[in-house]
This record gives C-alpha cells, sequence and structure tokens, in this order.
C-alpha cells in the first residue's frame, strides 16, 4: 500500500510498506493472456521477495510491444541487473537486452539486436546472461532463420559490455537447423565461466549429435567440442545440462537422458533416467557419479545443479509419485555428496505439504543466503530448508491476478534506494515547514551534510523541518549505506526567502523581427505567472506589447519589471544611383578632380521609403542623418552605404569611382613575323607590329616625317623613321608626355658555319650502353641539329644528347640562326659498338655462417668474373661475408664493353638448438632449428595458458597463434619461404622472443 501526503505545495513523501530486509530474491513471471484477462500482469511482471522468500512486491508490468519478460536475469557487478528478450516489440526474431537499475526501481531497454552491429550475424538471443571474470557480460543466440541450409546457421557466443553498451562476436559453434524445422544443434542452460577467461557450455542433443561439453576461448574465438557422448549405448548418460557447478577444480551437471533404459515404459523409452557426473576441464575427463534408474525417486534432471552452503549439491528431476492418479509428477528434489557420491531423494513435491501448489517445478533452485533453497511453480515460490528437511510454500503469485508462472529466481544485495525527483532546486518561506524524502526503505545509516559538513540531527531519509530558518539554507548531500553498499542522491539546494515573495527580474530581447520574427523572455520561477496567463519559465513573444510577471506564493505576492516588445524591421540596403535617377553600375565611374560626381541613394529625400545610413567614401565614414540624400564623389576609390538595426545590418553594392592624373607614358611592344616578342632590330626587308598596351587613354602616333599615322592599336613598320606617341585624359589638362622610338637595321644572316665539339671523354666510338653529347659554341640564339635517322631537334641548348642503347650510328649535321637567318651545316660521323647482354641468378638459399665455402652458380655468357663480399674466383665463403645479404656482381667484357648482372646470398648465424628457462621450474625447447618449416615447441613445467604465434622480418603475422600444452607442440608452416623468422611466445601474460631459421638445408 502507497500513502500519499502533500504539505501546502512544499514537498511530498512516501510511505512505503513492502520487503525491506536485505539481500532481496528477486523473478519474474511469464504470465499468460489467456489466465488474464484484463490484469496488469497479463503479459508477464517483474518481482521481489523478501530473504526468507515472502512479502512480494511486483515492479514491473510487461507488454508485448514495449518491454516483454526475458529468458533469464543476472546482477552484474555495478550492482544493475541485466536481462536478454528473445523477441522484441512486437516483432519475431528480434531480441534485446533491458537493464534494471534496484536504486532507482528503472528499467530500460539498453541494447537491439535488430540494430546494432550484431544484427549480421545475430538474430535470436537465448537463455540467458553470465557474468566472466572480466566484468563482461556473455550469452549465445543463433544467426539466421530455420531456411538456411544445413551447417550455414551457427550459435554464436558474444559478450556485452555494459559501459560501452556494445556487442562483440567472440566465437560460434556451427549446425544450428536443418531441414525441415527441426533442432540440429542447441545449447542446454546457460554459459559456464571459467576461472581464465573461457567459458563451458553443454551442447544439447540432436539429430547428429548425442551431446558434448564446449568450450569457447575468448582471446582467440576458436571453439571446440572438448568431449563427445555416445547416443546409442549411453553407457555414461548424454544430453548435458548447463550451467556447471564448480567443486574443487571439479565442473557438475547432469544429463538427461542415457546409462538406463526402460524399454516396456513409453514414457522412458530409448530416452534412459540420465546421470549426475563430474568433469575435469584440464584433463578433459568426463566421469559418471550416479546413474538414475527409479522412477519414484527421480529420473531426468533438467535443471543441472546448485551448491549450497552445506557442501552438498542439490538439483530438481522429474518423477515421484503422481498426485492426481494420473501422470502428473510436480517433481523430486534431491541431494548429492561430491566427495561421496552419496545421492538422496529429499522432497516428493507432489507429496508435501505444497498439495496443489506444487503444480510443476519449472525453475532451478536457488541457494538463498539464509541457508534455505527457493524454487517456483505455477502459482507461485516453495522453500526448502536442507536442516529440517522440510517443504513450505511462501507466496502466491497468483492471489487476485490468476496464474503467473515464476520462471527464475535470483538474490541480489540491494544498495540503498531512493526515488529521484525532477528537479534539485526548492525555494522555501522562512518559518515554514519543509521535508524531502528519498523514499529509501533499506538505509541501515544515513548522513546528511549542509554544505559539505555533517548534520547530526538529520539521520533519516527524510530531511525534514518543522520552521525552516535562513541558516537552514545551503547545497544538502546524503551518503546513505547498508550491508550491501554506499548510494549518494543527487544533492539538493534549497533557499530561504525572507518572508515576502520578491518577483524575478525579466529579460530578454526588445525587438521582433519581421513580421514573423519572436523573441524569448526568460526570468520566471515557479509560482510566476506572466501577463498573457503562461507559467513557463521562458515565455516566446511573436507580437508587440508590454509583458511582466505576477508571483504568487507562501510569502505573498510580487510583480516584475515591464518589458515592451515592438517589431523592427529587416532593413535592405538601397542602390546608389546618379542625379537623373539611374542607378549606377558597380564597375569603374571617371570622375575628374576639379569636377566632383554626385552620389544618390540615402535617406527618404531621393529615394522612396529607403532608410538612413552611413556613406563609407575611401577615407572613411560620414554620418548622414539628415533627409540629404547624396554625396560628392571627389576621391579615387570605393562608395557604399550601410543601414542596421538590431536585427541586422545590409551593405549596397559599391561603386568604384576613379581618375588618372597624369596620364602614363604609352607602353609599347614589338611582334615579328612569327607572332614572337622582338625588339626594335629589324633585319632587311622585314617589319615589326608596334602595339600600344595601355587602353584607357586615347593615345595617337606621328611621324616625323608623315605626321599623324594612328590613334588606336597597332601599326606594322619597316623603316627607321623616329616614331613619338602622345596620350589625351577625358579631363582637361591630362594630356602626357610624348613617348619616342626608333627601329634599327640588324646585320645580315651568318656566313660561316656553327663547329660541332665532340664529348672529350667518349667522343666517337662507344658502347650501346652509354651515351655522349655533341655541342657547339657558336653563340646563337637557335641550334637546329639533325641526328643519324634525319630527324631534326631544335632547341635553345648548345649540346646534343647521343644515346649509344638506342643507336647512334651515321652523321650529325647542326645549323645556327642568329635572327635575320641561318648559317651553313656542320657534320660529324658517331659510331658505337655492343655491349655483352650477361644473365646472372643465383640459386643458392640462406646458408649458415659455419658453412663450408660453395660455387657459385653459373652466369651466361660462361667464362665472366664473379665480384663481392666473400667471392673467391667462383666460390663464396660465408665466413669471410659474414651474417646478412651480399650482392654478387657477375661480369662478361667484349672488346671495348663490359656488360654485368648481380644477385643476393643471404648468410644466417643459424642458432643452435639449446633450453630456455622460464622461471619457477618452467623450461621450453625449440627444435629443430633451422629446420624446413616443421618444429616443436617442448614445454616442461606448470602453466595456465600458453600461445605461440610466428612473424616474417617485416613484422607480418605468418602463423595463427597456437595454444600450447606441456609436452611436444609441433608446428607445421611448411609453405614458408626460407629465411629468418621470429617466434612469439606468451605465457601466463609473460613474453618469450626467438628467432628461427627456414631453409631446405
Amino acid at each position: 500500500m502507497r500513502v500519499i501526503q502533500w504539505s501546502l505545495g512544499v514537498l511530498l513523501y512516501f510511505t512505503y510498506q513492502f520487503c525491506t530486509a536485505q539481500p532481496q530474491i528477486w523473478g519474474f513471471c511469464a504470465g499468460s493472456e489467456t489466465q488474464l484477462p484484463g490484469s496488469p500482469y497479463a503479459n508477464g511482471s517483474l518481482f521481489r521477495l523478501n530473504a526468507n522468500g515472502m512479502e512480494p512486491e511486483f515492479l514491473y508490468a510487461f507488454d508485448t510491444t514495449t518491454v516483454r519478460w526475458p529468458n533469464a536475469m543476472v546482477q552484474a557487478a555495478n550492482g544493475k541487473i541485466y536481462a536478454t528478450v528473445p523477441d522484441g516489440p512486437g516483432v519475431e526474431q528480434d531480441g534485446y537486452i533491458w537493464e534494471y537499475d534496484p536504486v532507482l526501481d528503472t528499467l530500460i531497454v539498453r541494447y537491439y539486436f535488430s540494430s546494432g552491429a550484431s544484427s549480421s550475424w545475430l538474430s535470436v538471443v537465448r537463455v540467458g546472461l553470465v557474468e566472466g571474470p572480466d566484468n563482461m557480460l556473455y550469452g549465445f543466440g543463433r544467426s539466421a532463420d530455420q531456411s538456411t541450409p544445413l551447417n550455414a546457421v551457427s550459435l554464436p557466443i558474444f559478450k556485452y559490455n555494459t559501459l560501452s553498451n556494445t556487442i562483440v562476436k567472440e566465437s560460434a559453434i556451427s549446425g544450428y537447423y536443418s531441414q525441415p524445422n527441426w533442432y540440429n544443434k542447441n545449447i542446454n542452460g546457460k554459459l559456464t565461466p571459467l576461472p581464465d577467461g573461457r567459458l563451458m557450455l553443454a551442447e544439447a542433443r540432436s539429430r547428429v549429435l548425442s551431446g558434448a561439453i564446449g568450450i569457447a576461448d575468448t582471446i582467440t574465438s576458436a571453439y571446440v567440442q572438448s568431449y563427445t557422448m555416445d547416443q546409442f549405448h549411453a553407457p555414461n548418460g548424454y544430453d548435458p545440462n548447463g550451467p556447471f557447478v564448480e567443486v574443487s577444480g571439479l565442473y557438475y551437471s547432469t544429463t538427461n537422458r542415457g546409462a538406463f533404459a526402460f524399454e516396456d515404459i513409453d514414457l522412458f523409452s530409448e530416452n534412459g533416467y540420465g546421470t549426475i557426473f563430474s568433469y575435469d576441464v584440464a584433463t578433459n575427463t568426463y566421469t559418471k557419479l550416479h546413474e538414475f534408474t527409479d522412477p519414484t525417486t527421480g529420473f531426468k534432471p533438467f535443471f543441472g545443479l546448485v551448491k549450497h552452503s552445506d557442501s552438498l549439491l542439490y538439483g530438481l528431476a522429474w518423477g515421484g509419485v503422481p498426485y492426481d492418479g494420473d501422470q502428473n509428477y510436480p517433481g523430486v528434489l534431491f541431494s548429492f555428496d561430491p566427495l561421496t557420491s552419496n545421492y538422496e531423494a529429499l522432497q516428493d513435491l507432489g507429496q508435501t505439504s505444497l498439495g496443489v501448489l506444487a503444480g510443476n517445478s519449472i525453475s532451478q533452485l536457488l541457494s538463498a543466503t539464509n541457508n534455505k533453497l527457493y524454487g517456483t511453480t505455477q502459482y507461485g515460490i516453495y522453500e526448502y530448508d536442507p536442516v529440517a528437511d522440510t517443504t513450505r510454500f511462501t507466496t502466491r503469485l497468483d492471489a487476485g491476478y490468476g496464474a503467473q508462472r515464476a520462471e527464475q529466481l535470483i538474490q541480489i544485495c540491494r544498495k540503498p534506494n531512493y526515488k529521484q525527483r525532477p528537479t534539485s532546486n526548492y525555494s522555501v518561506c522562512t518559518g515554514s515547514y519543509f521535508a524531502y524524502d528519498l523514499l529509501n526503505v533499506n538505509a541501515t545509516t544515513v548522513v546528511w551534510r549542509r554544505n559539505g559538513i555533517v548534520e547530526p540531527n538529520q539521520t533519516n531519509q527524510r530531511l525534514e523541518f518543522a520552521a525552516i530558518m535562513a541558516l537552514d539554507a545551503g547545497i544538502w548531500s546524503c551518503t546513505m549505506t547498508n550491508e550491501c553498499g554506499t548510494t549518494e542522491p543527487r544533492p539538493i539546494t534549497i533557499v530561504v526567502n525572507a518572508g515576502t515573495a520578491t518577483a524575478p527580474t525579466i529579460t530578454g530581447p526588445t525587438a521582433i523581427c519581421g513580421p514573423t520574427g519572436s523573441v524569448v523572455l526568460t526570468g520566471n520561477v515557479p509560482g510566476g505567472i506572466w501577463s498573457n496567463g503562461a507559467t513557463s519559465a521562458n515565455l516566446t513573444v511573436t507580437e508587440p506589447g508590454q509583458y511582466q510577471v505576477l508571483l504568487n506564493n507562501a510569502c505573498g505576492s510580487s510583480y516584475t519589471n515591464i518589458i515592451t516588445i515592438e517589431r523592427a524591421p529587416i532593413l535592405v540596403a538601397p542602390e546608389i544611383g546618379d542625379s537623373y535617377g539611374f542607378v549606377l553600375p558597380t564597375d569603374s565611374v571617371v570622375i575628374c578632380p576639379e569636377y566632383p560626381y554626385a552620389l544618390y541613394g540615402n535617406g527618404p529625400g531621393w529615394w522612396n521609403d529607403v532608410p538612413i545610413g552611413i556613406w563609407h567614401t575611401p577615407s572613411g565614414d560620414i554620418e548622414n542623418g539628415s533627409a540629404e540624400p547624396s554625396i560628392s564623389a571627389d576621391q579615387v576609390g570605393d562608395y557604399f552605404i550601410t543601414v542596421g538595426n538590431v536585427c541586422g545590418s545590409d551593405t549596397s553594392l559599391r561603386i568604384r569611382c576613379k581618375y588618372i592624373e597624369p596620364w602614363p607614358l604609352a607602353d609599347i611592344t614589338y611582334t615579328n613575323v612569327f607572332g614572337e616578342l622582338a625588339d626594335n632590330l629589324l633585319c632587311a626587308g622585314d617589319s615589326v607590329l608596334v602595339t600600344v598596351n595601355y587602353p584607357d587613354p586615347v593615345y595617337t602616333l606621328f611621324s616625323e616625317e608623315l605626321g599623324s599615322l594612328i590613334n588606336l592599336g597597332s601599326v606594322w613598320i619597316s623603316d627607321t623613321t623616329r616614331y613619338y606617341i602622345l596620350a589625351q585624359g577625358p579631363c582637361a589638362g591630362q594630356a602626357s608626355d610624348t613617348l619616342r622610338f626608333q627601329l634599327q637595321i640588324a646585320d645580315a644572316p651568318p656566313t660561316e658555319p656553327a663547329l660541332i665539339i665532340p664529348d672529350d671523354v667518349f667522343p666517337l666510338i662507344g658502347c650501346d650502353n652509354d651515351s655522349t653529347y655533341l655541342s657547339s659554341a657558336t653563340p646563337y640564339s637557335i641550334w637546329s641539329w639533325v641526328d643519324a635517322d634525319g630527324m631534326q631537334h631544335t632547341d635553345t641548348a648548345q649540346q646534343l644528347l647521343i644515346d649509344w642503347g638506342i643507336g647512334g650510328n651515321g652523321f650529325y649535321s647542326l645549323t645556327t640562326y642568329n635572327g635575320c637567318g641561318e648559317s651553313p651545316s656542320d657534320a660529324i660521323q658517331i659510331q658505337s659498338e655492343p655491349t655483352p647482354v650477361v644473365s646472372y641468378t643465383e640459386l643458392l638459399e640462406p646458408i649458415c655462417i659455419n658453412a663450408s665455402s660453395v660455387t657459385l652458380s653459373s652466369g651466361l655468357p660462361p667464362n665472366g668474373v664473379y665480384s663481392g663480399a666473400g667471392v673467391i674466383g667462383s666460390t663464396f665463403d660465408p665466413a669471410v661475408a659474414g651474417v646478412g645479404p651480399h650482392v654478387i656482381t657477375y661480369s662478361v667484357t667484349s672488346g671495348n664493353c663490359t656488360g654485368h648482372d648481380q644477385a643476393v646470398v643471404m648468410v644466417d648465424a643459424c642458432l643452435e638448438i639449446r633450453t630456455i628457462t622460464l622461471g619457477d621450474g618452467l623450461t621450453m625447447r625449440i627444435q629443430p632449428n633451422p629446420n624446413n618449416g616443421r618444429f616443436s615447441v617442448i614445454m616442461i613445467g606448470k602453466f595456465s595458458q600458453a600461445t605461440a604465434t610466428l612473424y616474417n622480418v617485416q613484422g607480418q603475422q605468418v602463423m595463427q597463434p597456437e595454444r600450447l600444452m606441456p609436452g611436444a607442440n609441433a608446428l607445421n608452416e611448411t609453405d614458408l619461404a626460407p629465411g629468418v623468422y621470429q617466434l612469439r611466445i606468451e605465457i601466463d601474460g609473460a613474453v618469450e622472443r626467438r628467432s628461427i631459421v627456414v631453409s631446405r638445408y
């Protein structure tokens, strides 16, 4: 029952009546729409009980669209509860993970498998989550629908990080479905984390498998069936259950079938009664410990085992005596002693005091901290006391709601809880009552602090003042503790008013921009009412007018300041025009110094309905606040207008004004008949194009003998008459000085040839793999070469490169040009001889430095000469050369020309085979070394985990990580190229690196 009380609008507090003991038992019900029509728990619920399995409290009602009931729950190290749901909201094959916070009593969906990174390899999540030694949560599912061909579908194992809310694929068990619609592979129960981080699981019986114990490696993502079961004879049982229970290094569980068959009873035919077994992970040893042979004392154990404080293992099995005369078996609760292998049927649930409430036991037992065992039926919760050997029904979950099937029980240690409020700031009047209730039900100690100092009079979950005073104001924080830990709720700030209401100051813009603009006024506090009736903290204003706030609270009433809001238009800068009303272009406007140019556009006097702005001139700003619309432009530069207000600003287009005084001298260029730049020298009979380059003024070209010739552009001139150019600008008095020029007659074409000079180093004869060049000392502007093939090469350089390899035999000629004509040609003959073509490939593979001298491979042509480190004649001595690669050169000479080719010989140190001591009695040996890719790593001594990985000299991985076991571990990488490699061995977190040599010797 929950009671709600109000205290004059100051604060509310709750009184809760439910379980407060620590720890608590939590569970969930699957629910049934057909059994619970109209019930709030028709789709199941999340509930909790006290430590004795009583006083149920329903925390959350599941539904079919938002959050559905899970298939299992687990409490993580962060204190929160996580659960997997196989089906998403209203959509099949679309699971997710939800999180429940026992401190805040809040439930949220954390991860959707259909939208996360796992959607490509995980479609339906199965069974539930477990927490590994690394505080990560692990679970499994299946990868695709049943239409996928056999072995193409897998059972992927995933890791869930609660901090980053991410899923990572660990490994996968192939072959989940076969056709048609029949399970090929499955897992019974949840995963079992091992101390070294690996995961152990129970593979269920299938068409192709009798069951197996499998191990998934979270480091290498590898999965192995460490132990498989025999379906046909089943001497030791098959179809195992998970999870496993660890006792003294061995892992215990049960099998559903096998070990014994009762052929004449249909209920038990071909399946057998099942077994209890132990499994040694280190030695891969499976041992049958107990065989179920009597249906009246239990058969087919279905949930595995749980470990209890009395060192016994407890479980549930089918069987017993039917309580209704038919074949309705609530089940048998049994114990098993792992030390003596003693089995005892403790309670036939159908024959206990539970009676009809026993129904069917439908979940695994929970071993609680009060030394009792708890289980679920289709009606509620029952308790078994191992000391008194008694069973009692503790809680009915169907009372008032119809049957709710409790699917799972877990026990959690719940830290102090509290109710988080939407606000942490409180303003109260002096002398009034104030209370702030954390709504906690399970804290053993509560400490309140004001501004960091402990307040000894406040030791309850409810911070309470009968008459609050000014000295009580400040920041209040709280620390709550119980046997499960500490909780620190969000601090609150208390402001104590003097006894009268003081309305806040309202602030915000005072101008609305444009017809559709708005402004936001801020400052209203709880209890305040805007003049338009709104009570929100902020007010969005779209219409002009006056606005204020009236504050009403227990301390009185008060009005805020008045803010007047006006509508301000968005301003647009005007265009600039001339005195005739024409808009001026933005390009250059020519002005003269004695006649300023009038620019119009600022203010409403001449331009219709435009705002008054600021003129900007080349020398600075001119403020024009009058109706005078124009400005006199008498400077060279940009003129523009800027207008603005609180809503923004705008700038007109720029008008550029310019004038030139005086106009500069004309700039001219000469161009010859080839369209190339020339000078004022003319060859006899030639002419040159004279061009005036400055475009703005009016230019006139005059001849001293002939008068005016041209007044714009360019002209061809072929004589030596003296010319001058005069420029006249648009403003009065803007005449330039004259520019005078005269053409001159140059010399005639050259009469003597330019002599060819051969290269002094390799003048006229060379090998066809060399090169030389020809040159000329004659200083003309253009040198035109003709090669032996008749190809012409025109170049401004005085050299021509001759490549003997391309050919080059024959005559070469040179003709020069001085601007007025060509010279006679000069010629020279070039010859080449062939260079021997040499081929040399060294067939020697890497050799050891202590090997004897070896004969080098033959080159072509034969009878050549070898050279290089360690070379003596045609042999190679590795000891002389030293460790590492060595370049060997093979040369052949014919006539004056020599050809060569090169190859590399590798010399290795060839480490000896030796034993490596690693400490604590652990030694390692690698043999043989060198090898041909087949070698062994021999481990002698104790270690927990070791892996070996091989890398080449570039640091690239060339071998997948191999797990090492005690003894000889054979490694086979025969496809490796000869060379030196590094073997990286990681042993229980330590790393050893050793070099090995791969060779065919």
